[in-house]
């Protein structure tokens, strides 16, 4: 299993985003989206109409996020609703049979802390 972590680390190699900027042709495998994310050491929380886009190749995506609210996969329209309960948990978005390669993208409420993605 591997994990991109949501930090403001550099020191971290899967901590997105660093402090050096990378030159790349491909877009970021995880990116923060729509309004303001407030970066942390350990997570980012989010701000009003916040999204997280993450390009993956897995069978399996989880999130790990904390505080009340909701964290909502969206396809055109909410597709999967996942209720977030305080203390920082494990949540499974993918759970495939074979690995695929695609794009994930959540609205988060605001105030979510969003800690890390695990992928199986």
């Amino acid at each position: 299993m591997s994990e991109r972590y949501l930090s403001n680390r550099a020191t971290s190699a899967t901590a997105w985003p660093t402090t050096k900027p990378r030159r790349t042709a491909s877009p970021p495998p995880c990116s923060p989206t729509g309004s303001r994310w407030t970066a942390r050491y350990e997570y980012f929380t989010a701000g009003t109409d916040a999204r997280l886009a993450l390009n993956y190749r897995a069978k399996k995506v989880n999130l790990v996020p904390a505080r009340k609210g909701t964290v909502k996969v969206v396809d055109g329209k909410p597709t999967n609703i996942v209720r977030v309960d305080s203390t920082p948990t494990l949540h499974r978005f993918v759970d495939e049979t074979t690995s695929r390669q695609a794009r994930l993208e959540r609205q988060v409420d605001t105030g979510i802390q969003a800690y890390a993605f695990t992928f199986g």
